[in-house]
């Protein structure tokens, strides 16, 4: 299981990303027009320079930019492209002041934006459940083997999600903006228990230029969960993140995570988790790399199972844009190891009284097309792969799963 799900994950990587470059190359003024050759090659240079004014929060400069070369190329579909949809997909954390399409919107003056996604897939895994389907108890020394509730069994299948959200961005300064999000999601699969639910994610981000060199930012967000037994679960979240000016392409970050997270009904699984958090963020060729780490602890209630739980994690993920596959396509690729450490045994009666000890191992892909650009909004597909691959001292907490889901987002 776990080779197959990086094999398949790794080809459809390979495809898109690596091959890319091949496809341009063969594609690249084959008409033999000079004033076409020369409008493509103007434009790709710009939407570089583009690039690295976004990744420098230079939005007006880059709008400024980008209109030249319109101007003269009203025919370069990557620029529009890039215009009207990989801005806003660059920087999701910190919307641009340029609006969907390539129109500046003026000074402070809010920018609405909803968007609409249907999509369907396959898991082999709903639920999220172990992977063992029995439990071994350790009752006055007697081993006693229990089957798991059926909420908490594998089952794989078919299933399909509807997601919607708005967004909000205002700037409220030449050095300050602020942004409101709300999304919400709702899948249906036919299945009880943890494999249907519906969720909702409230967002509030604001960012401040200190000055050339130095960033602040301050998320705060809240999302609640409700799966299909009636199971609610909410989290409150707060990030303080700090961006330090490397170099025309690089970042440092560094940040402060702070987390309370509850299960109603069940209050002795809840916690508290801090953590500090560092990385770096580059721009390459058009492309956006970041490395990060944290670490922290997560407290809990005094009877929870566990007692303290110590977090690390080091996550890798890139964004490239793909013009020369579809005009303003992207491709997201993410890679994450997480490793938890209980400070205290988690049960007399499981695993022989032992710490429990749990690594897991995440690749996640997705790719991103536009497939109808006018005025009024953008319809655009999307295909996303997951792998998890996540083991433990006690079998009851280990959990596998890949799931393949394909779709369309509408954006106006």
């Amino acid at each position: 299981m776990k080779l197959k799900g990086i094999r398949i994950f790794l080809c459809f990587v390979f495809c898109l990303g690596v091959l890319s470059p091949v496809w341009a190359q063969q594609s690249a003024c084959e008409s033999g027009d000079l004033s076409a050759c020369q409008c493509v090659e103007g434009s790709e240079d710009n939407l570089k320079k583009a690039r690295g004014l976004v990744a420098d929060s230079r939005w007006v400069e880059a709008a400024d930019l980008l209109e030249g070369v319109l101007m003269r190329c009203p025919a370069a579909d990557s620029v529009f492209s890039y215009y009207s949809w990989l801005l806003v997909q660059l920087t999701d954390s910190q919307q641009s002041q340029t609006s969907l399409y390539g129109q500046v919107a003026e000074d402070f003056d809010w920018q609405l934006s909803q968007r609409l996604g249907v999509q369907s897939g396959y898991s082999d895994n709903l639920s999220r459940a172990p992977t063992q389907s029995t439990v071994v108890l350790n009752v006055a020394n007697n081993p006693l083997t229990l089957d798991l509730m059926p909420d908490f069994k594998v089952h794989s299948g078919f299933s399909s999600l509807l997601n919607g959200g708005v967004n909000a961005y205002k700037r409220l300064s030449p050095a300050a903006d602020w942004r409101l999000q709300g999304d919400f999601a709702s899948r249906l699969s036919g299945e009880e228990g943890y494999a249907d639910y519906q969720r909702l994610h409230l967002l509030s981000a604001f960012n401040y230029q200190t000055d050339a060199l130095l960033a602040h930012g301050v998320t705060v967000g809240f999302d609640v969960l409700r799966y299909q037994n009636d199971q609610y679960f909410a989290v409150v979240e707060a990030q303080f993140e700090q961006r330090w000016r490397v170099n025309e392409a690089c970042h440092l970050i560094s940040g402060e995570d702070f987390v309370w997270q509850r299960q109603l009904d069940l209050s002795v699984m809840d916690g508290y988790y801090a953590a500090l958090r560092g990385g770096v963020s580059c721009l390459f060729k058009g492309a956006l790399y970041q490395l990060e780490g944290a670490t922290g602890g997560d407290w809990g209630e005094r009877l929870r199972p566990g007692g303290t739980r110590w977090r690390n994690q080091v996550r890798a993920s890139a964004i490239w844009p793909l013009d020369a596959v579809v005009p303003g396509s992207v491709l997201r690729t993410i890679g994450q190891f997480s490793q938890v450490n209980d400070a205290r045994q988690y049960s007399v009666l499981l695993g022989a009284g032992k710490k429990r000890q749990v690594q897991q191992f995440l690749l996640k892909t997705s790719y991103q097309w536009p497939i109808i650009r006018e005025q009024g909004g953008l319809l655009s597909g999307q295909v996303d792969l997951s792998w998890q691959e996540e083991s433990s001292n006690m079998a009851l907490f280990g959990v596998d799963f890949i799931e393949l889901w394909g779709g369309v987002n509408f954006k106006w």
